[in-house]
């Protein structure tokens, strides 16, 4: 007899069961490889998983330092532009 199971579908339309293989499938797929294939893109997806958290830490660092920069920058300009 049939069951009702849950799972995940990735962005191609491909049922995963852990919502973290459709996870790695959707960011396998924007790296340009479908984690079907194998080879390293299954494996740096799994990473980019695991290390999502410092991941988005860096990347608000790089903002606050982008800002931080820029903001610096115009007092620069400011301080050399004729009075």
């Amino acid at each position: 007899m049939a069951k009702a199971v849950e799972s995940f579908m990735d962005a191609k339309g491909h049922l995963h069961q852990p919502p973290s293989n459709s996870e790695r499938s959707g960011i396998a797929t924007m790296l340009g490889r479908v984690v079907e294939e194998g080879g390293l893109t299954d494996g740096v997806a799994r990473l980019i998983l695991e290390k999502l958290c410092e991941i988005e830490q860096t990347s608000a660092d790089i903002d606050k330092l982008e800002v931080h920069h820029a903001t610096k920058l115009k007092v620069i300009e400011r301080r050399s532009e004729p009075a």
